[in-house]
C-alpha cells in the first residue's frame, strides 16, 4: 500500500464538520459503460484540488444552490483520488500498468501535478519486463494521446522495436491508430525481417480501407488500398526485402527508400536504442530532444569489448579485455574513450560511466577532463535518467589498477569473486542514488569512436565559448589571479576557463543545472560557484565590459541556504575590472582589487519583483551588486542589471560611475589550474 498526501491550497481554517453536502459529480465510464455520482462539500474539494477551485464556480457549476459536474473518466480511478480529496491522503493498494494509467487520465485533469509526477516515477520505476503484452500496448495507446506520458510512450515504442510481434500480432493491431504505426516504420530499429513489417502494413491497410472487401474491380481496390497506408508504403526498406512484390506492385513507391533497419548501437540487452542515442547526444553535448541520435545518424561507433559473467563465444574472440574470470575488464577497454553500462544487483538501476581519455598502463594519476560524465536510472529504457557531469575537471577521472575511478563518485572493488560500485557525491553533479557501496550484477564496456574517425573531445575549446571578450584577454585575467606584472599569453596561461554558464542559452552545451529554471535561462545558481569563478557581462547600450573573480568555493554548508541579510567571506583574491575599446580600438581597462577583506564577497537572497523566484546569488562588496526584473509571470521578459558603487569595499575609482545599469549577456566560467595531458 502506498499513501500520498495533498496538501492544503488554502491557509484558511474552515469547519466542515455539519456542513452538508453540496456538490454532485457525475462519472460516465466509457471503457465499462458505468455511471457513478459522487457527493461531496465543496470547500473540502477546493482546498484540496485546484480544478476544483476553477469549477466549482457559481457561473460555471452551480445550480439551485448545488454544484453539478459530469466528467468522462475511469470510475474506479476517479474514486481513488475523489476519497483521497476528500481524506486529505490518496491510498493507493492496486497499481497495475493499466490501473495506473487511468489514474494519471484523471489527476491530469484535476490538475492535480504533484501526484501526477509521482504516479510518473512509480510507473517508471517498475520492472516493464514482466508488463505483459496486452498491457503494453494498452499502455502504448493510452500515452500516445497524451503528451504528459510522452515518456511512457517512447518506452513502450522500444518494447514494440525489439519484439514487433508484440503489436503485430495484438488482436488490436488492425484498430491501431495509424500515427502509432508510423512512428513505428519510422524507426530505424526493428527486430523483425521487413518482409514481416510489409506484410503487417498491407494487414494494417486492407482492414482501414473503406468498403475495401465490395470493391470488385481489383485496380481500384489496390487503388484503394494504396491511398490508406500511403505514408506506411514510404517508410518500408524495400532494398531488405528479396522477393517480388507480385499484386501490390502497383502500390510500391518508384522512388522507395533505400536505408538500413535493425541497425543497434549497443545490445539491447544492456539498454534499449533510443536510450543509446540519448548518451550518444551526451557524449557530443547536444540535447537529445533536438539531436535524437539513432544507430543511423549518431557520430559514434560503439565496440562491445567487455560483458562480465560472460562464457560464450564473445569473451573467447575478446580475451584481452576479461580478466579475473571474465568478472572485471581490463586496461584495454579503456585504450581510447569507453562507456561502462553497469546494473545494479537487487534494484535493477543502471549507472553508466563514460571516459574520453586513452588510459595506458602505468598512468596512475588523475587526467583532466571536462567530458566525462556518471548517469544513473532505473531500467535499460533510461526510465528517471540523470546525467551528472565532472565538476572538477583537475579529478575526473583516475586508472587504479586496470580499473578507472571516476573522482570519487564512482569507483570499484573485487573481493572474493564479487564486484562491487562505490557511490559518492565529490566531483560530479550528485547523483540521485545514495553514498554507499553497490553490488554489481551486470557490467559491460564500450569503446568509443567517430566515425569520421577525428580525435574525440576531451577539453572544451574554451577558446570558441565567450561572446563576450577574445581568447587573448582570459592570459590577462590569469596575470591579474596569479598578481604577476607580465602577462600570460594564451599559450603559457597557467588557468583553465571553462564556460558553464551564458545567459539565454538554450543548448545542451551548458548543463541546465547552472539554471534557475523558473526564469527562462537568464539566471545562474549557485552551483557556478562551487569553485572559483569568473563573471564575465556585457553592459546594454554603451557595450561596455564588467567582469568580477572570486576564487571561493561556495558549496553547501558553507553559507545559509535563505539569508535574510548579506552573508559576506573574506579573501585577498578576488578583483573586478571593467574593459573597453577605445576610439583607437585599443584595449582600456581598469582593475579593482579587494580593500575591505572581510566584506569581499557576500551570498544574498536574490533582488526580484517575481514572488516564485526565491535563490542566491554573489555580490561583491557594495561595489558590484546584481538584481533582476521580470513580469509576474514566467513568459514575461526578465532583465538583469547591475549596480556600480563609489567608495566600497574595492580599490577606487570605480569600474564605472555610480549607477545601474542593465545586462546584455552574461557568462560565467570555471577557473582550475591546468594539468599537463599525459
Amino acid at each position: 500500500m502506498i499513501s500520498y498526501n495533498l496538501p492544503d491550497l488554502s491557509t484558511d481554517s474552515f469547519d466542515v464538520s455539519n456542513k452538508t453536502n453540496d456538490t454532485l459529480i457525475e462519472i460516465v465510464d466509457k471503457k465499462s459503460d458505468k455511471v457513478e455520482v459522487f457527493l461531496a462539500v465543496s470547500k473540502v474539494l477546493c482546498n484540496k484540488c485546484e480544478y476544483f477551485r476553477i469549477a466549482l464556480s457559481d457561473k460555471w457549476a452551480k445550480k439551485d444552490d448545488n454544484y453539478k459536474l459530469k466528467l468522462e473518466v475511469s470510475c474506479d480511478a476517479f474514486k481513488v483520488i475523489f476519497d483521497g480529496i476528500c481524506n486529505g491522503s490518496i491510498i493507493l493498494n492496486n497499481l497495475d500498468l493499466a490501473f495506473t494509467i487511468d489514474l494519471l487520465f484523471v489527476s491530469d485533469l484535476l490538475l492535480l501535478h504533484d501526484f501526477l509526477d509521482f504516479l510518473k516515477v512509480k510507473l517508471l520505476e517498475e520492472n516493464k519486463e514482466n508488463w505483459r503484452d496486452n498491457e503494453i500496448i494498452y499502455a502504448l495507446k493510452a500515452s500516445q494521446q497524451h503528451p504528459s506520458l510522452h515518456e511512457l510512450y517512447l518506452v513502450c515504442q522500444d518494447m514494440v522495436a525489439e519484439n514487433p510481434m508484440i503489436l503485430f500480432d495484438s488482436p488490436e493491431f488492425s484498430s491501431i491508430d495509424e500515427e502509432i504505426l508510423l512512428n513505428i516504420l519510422k524507426l530505424d530499429m526493428i527486430c523483425k525481417d521487413e518482409i514481416v513489417v510489409f506484410d503487417k502494413l498491407i494487414e494494417w491497410g486492407i482492414a482501414n480501407t473503406p468498403k475495401y472487401s465490395t470493391i470488385t474491380n481489383e485496380t481500384s481496390k489496390l487503388s484503394a488500398l494504396g491511398t490508406t497506408i500511403e505514408e506506411g508504403l514510404q517508410l518500408i526498406r524495400y532494398n531488405y526485402i528479396h522477393r517480388n512484390f507480385n499484386e501490390f506492385d502497383q502500390i510500391i513507391p518508384k522512388n522507395f527508400l533505400y536505408s538500413s533497419r535493425s541497425r543497434v548501437m549497443v545490445d539491447p540487452k544492456v539498454v534499449s536504442n533510443r536510450f543509446a542515442g540519448i548518451i550518444a547526444a551526451w557524449i557530443d553535448r547536444k540535447d537529445p530532444t533536438e539531436a535524437q541520435y539513432t544507430a543511423v545518424n549518431n557520430p559514434f561507433r560503439f565496440r562491445h569489448v567487455f560483458r562480465m559473467n560472460d562464457n560464450t563465444y564473445f569473451s573467447s574472440r575478446h580475451y584481452r579485455f576479461h580478466q579475473f574470470s571474465n568478472k572485471l575488464p581490463t586496461i584495454k577497454c579503456h585504450e581510447g574513450p569507453s562507456l561502462m553500462i553497469i546494473k545494479l544487483k537487487n534494484s535493477g538501476k543502471i549507472i553508466g560511466a563514460y571516459n574520453p581519455i586513452q588510459w595506458k598502463k602505468g598512468n596512475y594519476s588523475y587526467r583532466s577532463t571536462s567530458e566525462s560524465f556518471i548517469f544513473s536510472c532505473d531500467d535499460r529504457f533510461g526510465s528517471n535518467y540523470q546525467l551528472c557531469r565532472v565538476i572538477d575537471y583537475n579529478r575526473a577521472v583516475c586508472l587504479l589498477g586496470d580499473l578507472l575511478k571516476f573522482g570519487d563518485d564512482l569507483k570499484f572493488t573485487y573481493d572474493e569473486g564479487n564486484v562491487k560500485c562505490k557511490i559518492g557525491h565529490e566531483f560530479y553533479e550528485q547523483i540521485s542514488l545514495a553514498e554507499g557501496i553497490y553490488e554489481v550484477d551486470e557490467w559491460n564496456v564500450y569503446k568509443v569512436r567517430r566515425k569520421d574517425d577525428l580525435p574525440m573531445r576531451v577539453m572544451i575549446n574554451w577558446d570558441l565559448e565567450s561572446k563576450i571578450i577574445n581568447s587573448d584577454f582570459f592570459g590577462i585575467i590569469s596575470t591579474w589571479i596569479d598578481k604577476k606584472d607580465d602577462p600570460y599569453l594564451k599559450s603559457n596561461m597557467p588557468y583553465q576557463f571553462t564556460p558553464i554558464f551564458r545567459m539565454k542559452d538554450n543548448s545542451a552545451f551548458f548543463p541546465k543545472q547552472y539554471y534557475n529554471q523558473l526564469t527562462e535561462r537568464v539566471l545562474p545558481t549557485m552551483k557556478c560557484h562551487h569553485g572559483p569563478s569568473l563573471m564575465l557581462m556585457r553592459l546594454r547600450f554603451s557595450g561596455k565590459i564588467i567582469g568580477a573573480y572570486n576564487p571561493l568555493d561556495w558549496q553547501p554548508g558553507e553559507y545559509r541556504t535563505y539569508p535574510t541579510d548579506v552573508e559576506y567571506r573574506s579573501t585577498k583574491e578576488s578583483f573586478i575590472f571593467s574593459y573597453e575599446l577605445n576610439e583607437n580600438n585599443e584595449p582600456n581597462y581598469r582593475l579593482c582589487r579587494v580593500v575591505n577583506f572581510d566584506r569581499a564577497i557576500g551570498s544574498e537572497k536574490l533582488t526580484t519583483n517575481r514572488k516564485d523566484i526565491n535563490s542566491l546569488i554573489l555580490r561583491f562588496g557594495d561595489d558590484l551588486v546584481l538584481s533582476h526584473q521580470g513580469g509576474i509571470r514566467q513568459n514575461i521578459h526578465s532583465g538583469i542589471f547591475c549596480r556600480i558603487m563609489a567608495n566600497g569595499c574595492y580599490e577606487q575609482p570605480p569600474t564605472m560611475p555610480d549607477g545601474n545599469y542593465e545586462v546584455d549577456q552574461w557568462e560565467i566560467f570555471r577557473v582550475s589550474i591546468k594539468v599537463p595531458e599525459i
